[in-house]
């Protein structure tokens, strides 16, 4: 379920990095080589790959020529900064649970296949509930709308990295609302194979 393309120029030559390329080639994955004659050449890769994301679209069942689905909730957000203006104030919204500083959000429905997956009163469980719903051929996205920077980034990492091991499924750390312009219409629209976790927090000064 992950493909692996190396990009570099003739020049290049990295004994450690290819051995990491060697690994994932034994360990099964496929694992193409791109080989430019110079960085000058960067302009024809543009080209390949937007060539390749339109082939991959078709495949997945994704238009990447439109984004019905990321505008359906530009629509949503519209909605809800409107409501927002006249009253001052969005929906009001309860966590199913809030433990050390960190609340969880989800609607009723979902909650309540969570507890029959084993979420209770601990945060811990719920998590775990949630991310028990990935198996083969799935993947686990990690969305944030919080700041990006060094910290965060490797925070991040580090729990992506900790699901992928433990899980042995492709993975992906992002932050929003920058992937919305990437990879948005894929999560929304694409195959229903993604596990999804959102990490907002309060602006420290608003």
């Amino acid at each position: 379920d992950r493909f692996f393309i190396d990009l570099r120029t003739e020049r290049e030559h990295d004994a450690a990095h290819e051995a990491k390329l060697a690994a994932l080639e034994a360990a099964g994955h496929p694992v193409v080589r791109i080989v430019m004659k110079s960085i000058d050449h960067i302009g024809q890769e543009f080209f390949r790959f937007e060539i390749a994301t339109a082939v991959a679209g078709s495949i997945l069942g994704i238009n990447p020529f439109n984004q019905p689905d990321v505008e359906a909730a530009k629509i949503k957000t519209r909605e809800l900064t409107a409501a927002f203006e006249k009253t001052g104030a969005l929906p009001a919204e309860q966590p199913v649970v809030s433990a050390d500083g960190v609340e969880l959000y989800t609607d009723a429905q979902n909650a309540e296949e969570l507890r029959k997956a084993g979420a209770n009163g601990d945060l811990n469980s719920w998590i775990k509930a949630h991310l028990s719903r990935s198996g083969r051929g799935d993947y686990v996205a990690l969305l944030a709308y919080i700041e990006r920077d060094g910290d965060t980034i490797d925070a991040m990492q580090a729990m992506r990295l900790k699901l992928r091991d433990a899980k042995h499924l492709a993975t992906c750390a992002e932050f929003g609302p920058r992937f919305l312009h990437s990879t948005g219409q894929a999560y929304k629209g694409g195959p229903d194979s993604g596990v999804f976790l959102q990490v907002t927090t309060d602006d420290s000064q608003d």
